[in-house]
């Protein structure tokens, strides 16, 4: 008979993991017990009071001893996100049975941390380094990193922080506490954002191509250009790069009230990605007031939310209305004796054109004529133009004004037809007979249709027989009318006149007024310079 021990003591078990309150990924235990079993069970028991995990300890774990850390050759899957108190009943060889709970509250928990609102979004153009991001979850370590992907060189990447203490709760968090890296401007990047749970888990969340640029576009305002008077909405202007928003901001300064002001326009679509070298018309023009005058500012965001502010474009002038110019002398369908126009304008003038074209009466060598007009003179109101135009007489000419003011706007078409020109008959003419030469005297008065005459014989450089009156000219018909009343009564006549060109006309005489060009005696005058 062999030897018989005696053994009322029940096995020791102690738990060695996992700890009570802890947190685990895996459905491992390790645990030690002073004796030998004959059978042992290990239970993963909710706290909730759901059923619970029994598993049969074999072999090796029931040896005396410690097992350690491991899978159970019995274990079958626990609940992802379930609470479990550890119990292990334990029978030895003599039939002594214990009951001891391992550990508490232990948190099985196979889900990686997630990590949601992150910024910035993939692809994104950022001026700072903020990071902000939510997770569902505690943990136990993190970290994020900077990793370059292309653009300018970073030879200093990947650029890794790891989180402090206060930014492992779950919730929502970003990295404003934390120091700066040394990112470099223009590069690309992939944001990894990692994390470890309580049970070991670890979640990652990346965001790719993240270009890092904090300087802001450099922007600048061409057209229009300050002091300016535009008639458009053109605009010209350079960019650096591609930008989010970009805006025009017309402030009135002057001129008309503008209760609208200031006055936004957006730049819009392929706008933003290029510049505008010529002035070219926006997708959305501004809608401005005529005859305001506004300064002009272009204020841009590039992609990464950097701003600018352009040069200021001061006392830009916006006229969109066309110039209109009255003639008021001469009038349509009449004659015009003179040296000077009558005109009115609506507003002062860069430019100013007078033409006159030939449309009927005597033919002329020189049939149109263009005279620029003085630009100090162009200044709204009424104005007296000279002609500077060798005219010809018993021409009939249209006359039309042109304009353009300093926007650059053309003034209405202004046209006068059927204007017969006559000269001003002062001076001497010579009718040169076959034995003498007569010579009359005009010397008008302020009408240029009357004033004092002389007639008289031509010697040479002298007037002998001089004989005075007064003249008056009819050109209210045709041929015109010339009466000649003389001191001496009996010497007074009246004469048919026409032109033959604008130094010659064609008289002829009498007592009374003739019947036509061919009732009576027809003389030649020529006009000499003195």
């Amino acid at each position: 008979m062999g030897k018989l021990y005696f053994d009322n003591i029940p096995p020791k078990t102690v738990g060695m993991y996992p700890k009570t309150d802890s947190f685990i990924n895996l459905p491992e235990v390790s645990y030690s017990v002073d004796e030998q079993m004959t059978k042992s069970t290990i239970s993963w028991e909710p706290s909730e009071g759901t059923e619970k995990v029994l598993i049969e300890l074999v072999d090796n774990e029931l040896l005396s001893g410690t097992f350690e850390t491991g899978s159970l050759t019995n274990q079958t899957d626990l609940i992802d996100g379930t609470v479990y108190n550890l119990v292990m009943k334990a029978t030895d060889q003599a039939g002594n049975e214990s009951e001891t709970t391992l550990a508490k509250n232990i948190t099985f928990d196979q889900t990686k941390p997630k990590f949601t609102q992150v910024i910035p979004l993939t692809s994104a153009r950022i001026n700072s380094q903020l990071l902000e991001w939510n997770v569902d979850e505690k943990l136990s370590s993190g970290k994020y990193t900077w990793i370059h992907m292309g653009g300018s060189e970073d030879s200093a990447a990947p650029h890794e922080y790891t989180l402090t203490p206060e930014l492992l709760s779950d919730g929502k968090h970003d990295n404003s506490s934390l120091p700066d890296l040394k990112l470099v401007e223009n590069a690309m990047y992939r944001i990894t954002l990692e994390g470890t749970d309580l049970a070991g888990n670890t979640g990652k969340k990346f965001i790719m191509s993240v270009v890092y640029d904090d300087v802001p576009p450099s922007i600048e305002l061409k057209y229009p250009e300050t002091n300016m008077i535009v008639n458009n909405l053109d605009i010209s202007f350079y960019i650096s790069e591609q930008l989010s928003e970009g805006q025009f901001i017309y402030t009135r300064v002057g001129g008309a009230p503008d209760p609208n002001s200031p006055v936004t326009m957006n730049l819009a679509n392929a706008e933003l990605e290029t510049f505008f070298e010529q002035p070219t018309l926006p997708t959305n023009p501004a809608v401005l007031n005529d005859g305001s005058i506004y300064n002009i500012q272009f204020k841009a965001k590039d992609l990464a939310e950097n701003a600018s502010e352009s040069n200021i474009m001061e006392n830009v002038g916006f006229d969109f209305t066309r110039p209109v110019i009255k003639i008021f002398l001469p009038e349509p369908n009449t004659y015009f004796i003179g040296s000077e126009i009558n005109i009115d304008i609506s507003e002062d003038l860069k430019e100013g054109t007078i033409i006159w074209n030939r449309t009927g009466g005597l033919n002329t060598q020189q049939t149109r004529y263009e005279i620029i007009i003085d630009e100090n003179t162009l200044k709204k109101g009424a104005l007296t133009i000279p002609i500077k135009a060798s005219l010809s007489s018993s021409v009939i000419y249209s006359l039309s004004v042109n304009g353009i003011d300093f926007a650059g706007n053309e003034s209405e078409p202004i046209n006068i037809e059927s204007i017969e020109y006559i000269r001003n008959m002062k001076g001497k003419w010579y009718y040169k007979g076959a034995i003498i030469e007569v010579v009359w005297v005009f010397e008008p008065d302020q009408t240029n249709l009357s004033g004092n005459f002389m007639q008289g014989l031509s010697l040479g450089t002298k007037i002998s027989d001089e004989e005075k009156g007064t003249y008056t000219f009819d050109f209210n018909q045709k041929p015109f009318l010339l009466t000649v009343d003389m001191e001496d009564p009996t010497k007074s006549r009246i004469s048919l006149v026409e032109f033959l060109n604008n130094n010659r006309i064609r008289v002829v005489t009498g007592t009374k007024q003739p019947k036509n060009m061919t009732d009576g005696e027809v003389m030649e005058y020529e006009w000499r310079p003195d």
